[in-house]
This record gives structure tokens, sequence and C-alpha cells, in this order.
């Protein structure tokens, strides 16, 4: 048993064949559905055209944004070393705490206990060398922009120099 389905948007004339047993259409209009009975002249389409002008001006006020800030780039790459490593150095802790618990417990040998705290144990360690890890992409990060920044400053120096001296015949 098949139901067709007719669309009321001259766009979508065709219908479509679905089972019933298929649940992906529901009895309630969707906004899509609503949004393609808005004439061109409703106050509505009026709206998103000001809103799309407002996104195109936006997007020109920030074309300056695709200028390299290194100032700004060695400021967060600071903070985020200085945040994992907090963070590094208090799962140590964490893991001190938990070694010491492990040692106090070999000798009362309660076997369960001991097993989920070497299990934590391994889970901080694991924790503690991915953090180390994502330190060690956040540095390479780091001198990967710089030499980035480097290359196109001096090919904007080369550039200008180009520019500003007198061109000959011969070249």
């Amino acid at each position: 048993m098949s139901v067709k389905l007719h669309f009321a948007s001259p766009g979508d004339s065709s219908g479509l064949n679905r089972s019933l047993s298929f649940t992906g259409f529901s009895s309630v209009p969707s906004r899509r559905s609503q949004g393609s009975f808005v004439s061109r002249g409703s106050p509505m389409s009026r709206v998103s055209s000001v809103k799309s002008t407002k996104r195109l001006v936006t997007s020109q006020k920030n074309s300056s944004s695709l200028e390299p800030r290194p100032i700004r780039v060695e400021k967060i790459c600071k903070s985020l070393r200085k945040g994992l490593n907090n963070y590094i150095e208090s799962r140590q802790n964490e893991l001190d705490l938990l070694t010491m618990q492990q040692k106090d417990m070999k000798r009362n040998s309660r076997l369960a206990f001991l097993y989920d705290l070497d299990k934590q144990i391994r889970t901080t360690e694991r924790y503690v060398r991915k953090l180390e890890f994502h330190i060690s992409r956040i540095e390479e990060l780091y001198e990967s922009y710089f030499i980035q920044w480097r290359l196109r400053n001096g090919a904007n120096n080369m550039r200008r120099a180009y520019s500003i001296t007198p061109s000959t015949k011969g070249s």
C-alpha cells in the first residue's frame, strides 16, 4: 500500500510515492513549506533581503580580519599552554594521590578496589599523555604560523621593493 503525496509549491509538482509505514513526513507543515508561500513584495521577503545585505556589509567590514595578528596569536598560544600545563599539573597531583592510595591498598589487599584504582591510574596517565600531545601540537602550530608570517612579510617586502625600483629595458 502506498500513498501519493502532492506538494503545494509549484516547483514540486511531481508527487512522491511513500509507503504508509514511512514516518518521515509529519502532518504539521514545516517552516520551509510556509516560507515558500511568501510573495516577493511581502514584508517577509523585504526582511530577508535586509538581512542578506547586512551580512554582506559585515563581511566587507571584516575583510581586514584576514591580516595576520601575531601578537594575538602569541597571547592565545601562551594562554593555551598555560591552561594545559595547569591542567596537567592538577592531573599529576591526582595521579600522585592515586599511586599513594595504591601502595597503601597493596598492604590491605582488597583486590577489587585495587583493580579499580589501577584502572583509574592508567586512565589518568593516558589523559596526561594526551594533554602533553596537545601542548606539543599547539607549539608546532605556533611555530608554523610564525614561519608562514615571516614568509608572507618577506614576499610583501620583495613585492614592494620590486615596485619601487625603476624598471629597465633589459628586464
